[in-house]
């Protein structure tokens, strides 16, 4: 099984956490695995959330989705949070849901990257209020990304899972 240490798409962020997939897994093996990955902690995606091939839809409008294959956004929601976050600061909805990406890279490879709820610190107006329920879904975050690793099979390249912890 190869691994490559490093994500590509994803690795030249400060807002996310990513991995690079081994190469066996495919692009829909990994929507399975991170989709389930979330919905054990709590993480749904309702009727209204984004649920969308990207790379399809660009392609359909005659464009290209960079140099990605494949390119899928997921926007989870966990409502307790989503509610929580909205009684705080209402206009944090603007902020919603929590996106996932999954994309192929141009050498075959999946990368799954997921947004860090804590870099939005920084454009949030009640910043003290919510920056204990931002880094709780981060902690929740990262244990999905680490159950789609472990669901996957990856025994190495997690390092980008550990970024800003």
């Amino acid at each position: 099984m190869s691994v490559a240490s490093k994500a590509k798409i994803f690795a030249e962020n400060e807002y996310a956490m990513n991995l690079r997939l081994p190469t066996h897994i495919t692009h829909e093996d990994a929507l399975r695995a991170v989709k389930a990955s979330f919905e054990a902690l709590g993480f749904g995606l309702p009727s209204g959330t984004t649920d969308m091939d990207m790379a399809d839809v660009l392609e359909k409008k005659g464009f290209i989705c960079g140099p990605c294959k494949k390119y899928s956004v997921l926007g989870f929601c966990s409502p307790s949070h989503a509610s929580r976050a909205l009684t705080i600061e209402p206009a944090i909805g603007l902020l919603l849901p929590c996106n996932v990406a999954v994309t192929t890279t141009p050498d075959g490879v999946v990368e799954v990257a997921a947004m860090d709820p804590t870099m939005m610190i920084g454009i949030v107006n009640k910043k003290d209020e919510l920056k204990p329920l931002m880094e709780e879904v981060r902690r929740l975050i990262k244990d999905a990304m680490e159950a789609v690793a472990t669901s996957c099979r990856i025994t190495e390249g997690k390092e980008g899972l550990e970024k800003n912890t």
